[in-house]
C-alpha cells in the first residue's frame, strides 16, 4: 500500500505544473487546445484518451484513441501535437 501512495504521488507531481510552466507551455504550445487529452489514473494504471485532431503520441507512438498504460513498468512520454 505505501508503494502504491508513493507512486500516485509522484504522478500527480509530475502532472502538477507551476505557474512559470503553464505560462511557458501556453506560449510554446499554442496549437495544443485544454481538451488534447484525457487522462485517468487509477491506482497504477493510467489511462490516457487522444481528444485531439492534431495528435497525441505516447513513447513516439500515436495514440489513435484510448489506451492503458501500467506505471508499475515505467514512466510514459507524452507528446502533444
Amino acid at each position: 500500500a505505501m508503494a502504491r501512495s508513493a507512486l500516485r504521488s509522484k504522478v500527480r507531481a509530475w502532472l502538477a505544473l507551476s505557474e512559470i510552466e503553464r505560462r511557458l507551455r501556453d506560449h510554446y504550445n499554442s496549437a495544443v487546445s485544454r481538451k488534447h487529452l484525457r487522462v485517468l489514473t487509477h491506482g497504477n494504471v493510467l489511462t490516457l484518451e487522444n481528444l485531439s485532431s492534431t495528435g497525441t503520441h505516447v513513447d513516439n507512438q500515436p495514440l489513435e484513441s484510448r489506451n492503458t498504460y501500467d506505471l508499475t513498468r515505467g514512466p510514459v512520454l507524452i507528446r502533444l501535437g
